[in-house]
């Protein structure tokens, strides 16, 4: 039960996160529109343009890899409507004694989710949303 809601607690920080952060970018740079959604309590999809034109997007949602309670994320520049591909599986981890995040998949750009709380995984991962030498397609920063 405590997993399940550190879990919740984790998506939500997320999705708190990326509303500030959206609303943080969208006023310090005009040329750039967020789009975020939620089709369902425990689903965030969003949008990031450059002067309307789409660049990049990203899913992040509740999910479990069979026991274990996760926050899947997956970003590029053209998504299913399907939550079914994921760049990162974030675990909760117990093994210091509280509960903490960590990634399972990796990197993210240079980015790892280790001994991490909700927001600071909330923040490698809207970092990897904005990151411009994955939004653009062609690998320029």
């Amino acid at each position: 039960m405590d997993r399940d809601r550190f879990q919740r607690t984790t998506f939500n920080e997320i999705c708190r996160y990326f509303e500030h952060a959206k609303s943080e970018v969208e006023a310090s740079q005009p040329r750039i529109t967020i789009d975020l959604s939620h089709p369902d309590n425990e689903k965030l999809r969003c949008k990031l343009y450059l002067d309307g034109k789409s660049i990049n997007e990203c899913n992040v949602w509740i999910a479990s890899l069979g026991r274990h309670a996760t926050i899947n994320f997956y970003a590029g520049k053209f998504l299913s409507k399907e939550f079914n591909s994921s760049n990162e599986m974030i675990s909760i981890d117990e093994s210091s004694g509280e509960m903490r995040l960590k990634g399972m998949m990796g990197s993210l750009a240079g980015h790892t989710i280790q001994d991490a709380t909700p927001e600071g995984a909330a923040a490698v991962l809207w970092k990897w949303f904005c990151s411009s030498r994955h939004s653009n397609g062609n690998g320029d920063s």
